[in-house]
């Protein structure tokens, strides 16, 4: 996550098993809503934009979640 919104970068695996485009960029002006929900091993993160939705695994997704809402909460103030 930065400033500027939210950036998915596949590791390797993945861009081994994907074909074409790996890396998403959503820009912080489009996105709407970001939440975690329960996945085994690693949890997921939805990202609701206006396009549609995102969503990824990882490790650390509670952290992912918290960190966009206390960003989110902090430019609110």
């Amino acid at each position: 996550m930065t400033d500027h919104g939210i950036q998915f970068l596949a590791n390797a695996m993945n861009r081994a098993l994907h074909h074409g485009e790996t890396s998403v960029m959503i820009p912080i002006q489009a996105i709407r809503n970001v939440r975690r929900e329960f996945g085994f091993l690693t949890g997921i993160v939805v990202v609701e934009h206006d396009a549609g939705e995102f969503r990824f695994r990882c490790f650390g997704a509670k952290g992912v979640v918290a960190r966009y809402q206390a960003a989110t909460a902090s430019s609110d103030a």
